[in-house]
């Protein structure tokens, strides 16, 4: 059986893991949803600018 100090150390050091960890995966996530984001904006845009040029028959 551990003693409280010990106890405690090993919390602390598991719970600073998990937020680094949690960290991490918030920032992987982030950079993986900019491109994702920008290719949209860049579709979007280009649909609109062809629909200006009458390449498409849309009506939006």
């Amino acid at each position: 059986m551990q003693s409280k100090p010990a106890k405690r150390e090993n919390q602390e050091y598991f719970a600073a893991w998990d937020k680094k960890i949690e960290r991490t995966w918030t920032r992987m996530l982030a950079d993986m949803a900019i491109p994702i984001v920008i290719f949209i904006m860049l579709n979007i845009f280009t649909i609109a600018i062809l629909v200006k040029l009458n390449v498409y028959d849309l009506n939006f």
